[in-house]
């Protein structure tokens, strides 16, 4: 009918491959025992059982990310049940409930991708802790952890956050990296106890 209409987004809907335009697909489908993202300029290999020799892997232009667990022993990953996945969906999830008391969650969205740690109730001087495998060298800047391949960013982790079920948020956290070896980083992450004990259940 002659009109033009003109839709604004606020994170991007397609991305750039080979000189051509495609529409983001994140919807997570299973593919040899692990979950993967459709349709992205990155992709995310989630393994449909996490333990400490599945690893959760992230790769944009060959240079890879594996975060890995050791004190997990088998943990079968869910779905988000209201992603409708015979459409194309900017963003899914899938989570991996270690326990009553705290869940893995990790969230697909368009240019990035999110780990959740929940908590549903109060842990004691609660802290956890990660691997990281990627030949890219990591250099901590004030609480955020680059990865680097030469001179280039290829990642970026930012500052660690958490939020209760009032929205009451704190940046009280810290973490350290060790290097196990070349290719190996440990990262240990403290949560304030003091935040943990007044929160309203559960913490994100």
């Amino acid at each position: 009918n002659g009109i033009y209409e003109t839709e604004y987004y606020t994170e991007n809907v397609h991305y750039k491959n080979n000189g051509i335009w495609e529409e983001i697909d994140n919807s997570l489908i299973l593919y040899d025992n692990n979950y993967k993202n459709k349709n992205n300029r990155f992709s995310v290999s989630l393994p449909s059982k996490l333990k400490g020799d599945e690893k959760v892997v992230i790769n944009y232009n060959n240079n890879e990310l594996k975060i890995y667990y050791d004190n997990i022993s088998e943990i079968t990953g869910k779905l988000n049940g209201d992603t409708n996945r015979n459409r194309k969906n900017l963003k899914d999830k899938i989570e991996y409930k270690k326990s009553n008391s705290e869940v893995i969650e990790y969230i697909i969205k368009q240019d990035s991708i999110k780990e959740n740690t929940i908590l549903n109730e109060y842990i004691p001087n609660y802290t956890f802790s990660y691997y990281i495998d990627t030949f890219l060298r990591i250099e901590r800047i004030g609480n955020k952890l680059y990865f680097f391949n030469d001179k280039d960013i290829i990642y970026v982790m930012n500052d660690y956050y958490m939020y209760d079920s009032l929205n009451s948020i704190s940046t009280d956290i810290d973490y350290y990296i060790s290097v196990i070896d070349n290719d190996t980083y440990k990262i240990d992450v403290i949560v304030s106890d003091e935040y943990l004990k007044t929160a309203a259940y559960p913490v994100v």
